[in-house]
């Protein structure tokens, strides 16, 4: 009798570590799928706006453009799933200019983050679409769109604060 519990414990570790197993695949492939999502909207119009840059010859711009576009996409594609802080912020810094050819540099991004946290490991992507979503709901015609991103410890962790607030342009 005692061998025979002792097997059931044995095949109940065994059956608790592969539900575990299960579902730490199971976050990476959502983590996958929403890192691989890149609104499309977005990439059609900086393309667009290239493509009128390029027909009005502001090379210089353009070549900063694609430069940054380049880099956006490398960081987005990459393999991996978390990044530290600081190159998380570089990414939102990286794709707000990219914004701001789209909306004629009217998006201004004022970052206040706790140095001590650049370090940190966060998941890739986590930072990009708050400041997203603050472009899509905040931008008004002929206001400059300010967003405020703040990243510091709090009591129980990490608090990110993304804010909107808005100046005549």
């Amino acid at each position: 009798m005692r061998i025979r519990l002792i097997i059931m414990v044995d095949r109940l570790e065994k059956q608790v570590e592969e539900i575990r197993a299960m579902d730490r695949k199971k976050h990476l492939l959502e983590l996958d799928f929403l890192q691989a999502q890149i609104n499309p909207h977005f990439i059609y119009n900086i393309l667009e706006t290239f493509c009128m840059m390029a027909e009005l010859g502001d090379n210089e711009r353009l070549g900063e453009g694609i430069a940054a576009m380049g880099e956006l996409m490398r960081y987005n594609l990459s393999g991996k799933h978390e990044f530290n802080l600081q190159a998380e912020l570089h990414n939102v810094e990286v794709y707000t200019s990219l914004q701001n050819f789209v909306n004629n540099d009217r998006i201004v991004l004022s970052v206040d983050s706790d140095p001590s946290l650049n370090a940190m490991a966060i998941p890739k992507l986590l930072l990009q679409p708050l400041v997203e979503n603050a472009i899509l709901h905040g931008m008004v015609p002929r206001r400059e769109l300010h967003i405020d991103l703040s990243v510091r410890r709090s009591e129980v962790g990490v608090c990110i604060r993304v804010k909107k607030r808005w100046k005549a342009h």
